[in-house]
């Protein structure tokens, strides 16, 4: 029944914000506040976009000083615009922001794109700015943002300053920094992929990532989504909206702010809180987003989209006329999770009746730099019609003979993902083209950097195809108990902190986990008993994105071997198999050779246990299992340490400790 009630909830919330977003993306009347005669100023610049991407709707300024602007009736201020625009652009000083949408709500303006800056240093007039717009119900995006775009010929919206047009097409673009938009714009421009709709949501004080997963969900423009953000402002409500939109349609993110240095960058630049890395990457990955380090990865990885099929697995040939570049490219494999193929007798045969005799017929394929264009692509076709391939890459070098990435675009229609390299590229990217220009497939300068692209893809196909049910709900737990005991220590600790040894244990039991007992346990410094391993289960909390699960090698290992994996609560099947299995040594730990045969479904119970049991307690910022000592018929844990801290809900999806 709370299921049924939160997916109603969702989905109420999902139609109401998809019709405000409509005065932002889907607007039949403009209004732009600050625009000037002088070519140059950022309110000048905001109306030549609009004017030249060929607004559909009615256009107007504000301005006190003239009648018009570039042919666009001026009105001397907001109060007399002779309509109550949908939409007003506003790009005034920061000091005369607040007044001006003030004025805006008073006369029935539905929503704002501020452009302006410098608000984030001045609490006072920020805050009254956001007052105005909660007071009138207004929408907004930014302030410190680059604008907004739409390419529906119904809208034809260019709200932006960047210095080109948006390119249209299917791509929905989200960024939290302005400058970022304007390079990913000209990007995708150069290789002929376009933007469905582009918000730029600079400070992000109302309109925000979220916002834009839930109009993408129904927006049948957008085929994929591409996002740039900094920091999360309800990274739990990121996460349930971004795994319902990957379901349907891919959702990339550039991973920003990995370093102390780019956290400081960050917050000058949007005054954003930067996210945890270790946190954030569990969100991306339970959520299905497929994550990148750069702006020329997430192009890349977008334009295979754009042009290419998903792969079914992770099984890659390579088929070069270059050697060299078959190396590389098999050296990559292991980096990106994807694996050489294994071609089969009828394919290697064909193979052998094609090359010469020098050439390798087997996994990467080497037809020598001998061969001409032609024998090249049957190469090419005899590999990809493999059933033991999911993928194809075609590395190329340009020879006396021919320059066989040239055809390459008369067989890259197929089932299966054909990816090129072209060694000696100048650009990183390039698009191949047809007879009629129209890009058929993606060139890449690195091997690696394909290779790359083809390991994010088959684990979204992988991410897409499992099913992920909620845990089973594990007996044996007293939750009522649970809530007793933390009542104890906040009567005697109001602030909380670190439980003592009897609470640890007593609350760990009310949750089935199991404590040591008879077993021998290692003596402090020594390694684990015989036929045992020791491991460390770990709980970190904050009130932004809740609890954290970290699974990895414990005892003494865990100072000496960083090999830890972490997922966000609630875990489900699925995801605790994540967990299990996610670590570099897990094959060693739990393969079929593993020595000795540890008990995986006593861990994975732990794991279940702990997940429910941060989950339910909020309450609880910290814990460590450190040794969980695994044997082949169960597990325990040796040594544990429980942090708790006053907890007030925040999120109707989060429980709270009730009195």
């Amino acid at each position: 029944m709370l299921l049924v009630l939160l997916d109603a909830m969702a989905e109420r919330e999902r139609v109401a914000d998809t019709a405000s977003l409509r005065s932002v993306l889907c607007l039949e009347s403009l209004v732009v506040i600050g625009a000037g005669r002088r070519p140059g100023s950022i309110g000048h610049v905001v109306l030549v976009n609009i004017i030249t991407g060929g607004y559909s709707g009615q256009l107007s300024v504000v301005n006190p000083h003239t009648d018009q602007i570039l042919g666009v009736p001026a009105y001397p201020t907001v109060r007399q615009l002779p309509i109550a625009c949908e939409l007003a652009v506003l790009c005034v000083p920061a000091y005369a922001v607040p007044e001006v949408a003030e004025q805006c709500g008073r006369r029935g303006v539905r929503a704002l794109v501020v452009i302006s800056a410098g608000l984030a240093n001045d609490k006072q007039r920020h805050d009254r700015l956001v007052a105005a717009v909660r007071r009138y119900g207004m929408r907004m995006v930014g302030p410190n943002c680059v604008g907004v775009s739409n390419s529906d010929p119904a809208v034809r919206l260019d709200a932006t300053f960047a210095v080109s047009p948006a390119p249209s097409g299917e791509i929905g673009l989200v960024t939290q920094s302005g400058g970022m938009d304007i390079a990913l714009r000209e990007q995708l421009g150069q290789l002929g992929l376009g933007l469905s709709a582009m918000v730029s949501t600079g400070d992000k004080d109302d309109v925000s990532g979220n916002d834009l997963l839930m109009w993408w969900r129904h927006d049948a423009a957008t085929t994929a989504v591409a996002l740039y953000l900094e920091s999360f402002g309800n990274p739990r409500k990121f996460g349930r909206l971004s795994r319902a939109l990957a379901r349907m349609k891919p959702v990339l993110a550039v991973r920003a702010a990995n370093t102390e240095a780019a956290q400081r960058a960050v917050a000058s630049d949007t005054a954003a809180a930067a996210t945890p890395v270790g946190t954030r990457d569990a969100l991306f990955r339970q959520a299905g987003v497929i994550a990148v380090d750069t702006p020329a990865e997430l192009v890349g990885t977008l334009a295979a989209l754009s042009w290419q099929p998903l792969p079914r697995g992770n099984r890659v040939a390579v088929v070069t006329n270059a050697g060299a570049a078959g190396v590389l490219a098999a050296d990559s494999c292991s980096h990106a999770g994807v694996v050489l193929a294994e071609l089969n007798s009828a394919t290697v045969a064909t193979l052998r009746a094609l090359l010469p005799g020098p050439a390798s017929p087997h996994n990467p394929v080497h037809t020598t730099a001998a061969v001409d264009v032609d024998t090249f692509n049957r190469c090419v076709a005899a590999v990809r019609a493999d059933p033991g391939v999911d993928a194809v890459i075609a590395a190329t070098v340009r020879t006396a003979v021919g320059d066989p990435i040239t055809a390459l675009a008369t067989i890259a229609e197929g089932d299966k993902p054909l990816l090129a390299v072209r060694l000696g590229q100048q650009a990183t990217l390039a698009a191949i083209p047809d007879a009629d220009g129209a890009p058929r497939t993606v060139s890449y300068a690195d091997p690696a950097a394909a290779i790359a692209v083809l390991g994010r893809l088959a684990e979204y196909t992988r991410w897409q195809r499992r099913p992920n049910p909620p845990a089973t709900l594990p007996p044996n737990v007293d939750a009522p108990r649970a809530l007793a005991i933390l009542r104890e220590r906040f009567r005697t600790e109001a602030t909380g902190g670190w439980l003592d040894p009897r609470h640890t244990s007593e609350l760990l039991r009310c949750f089935g986990i199991p404590m040591v007992d008879t077993r021998p346990a290692p003596a402090a410094g020594d390694t684990a008993t015989a036929g045992s391993r020791e491991l460390m289960v770990g709980v970190h909390s904050d009130g932004v994105f809740g609890p954290l699960v970290v699974f990895g090698l414990g005892g003494v290992d865990t100072d000496v071997v960083t090999d830890r994996t972490a997922r966000l609560t609630p875990l489900g099947d699925a995801v605790t198999d994540d967990l299990l299995h996610g670590l570099r040594c897990s094959a060693a730990l739990f393969g079929p050779h593993a020595a000795p045969v540890l008990d995986i479904s006593a861990v994975r119970d732990v794991l279940i246990r702990v997940s429910l049991l941060a989950q339910l307690l909020p309450e609880v910022i910290e814990l460590d299992l450190n040794p969980l000592i695994a044997y082949p018929d169960g597990c325990q844990t040796a040594h544990a340490r429980i942090r708790i801290t006053p907890y007030q809900p925040v999120d109707p999806f989060l429980p709270g400790l009730r009195g």
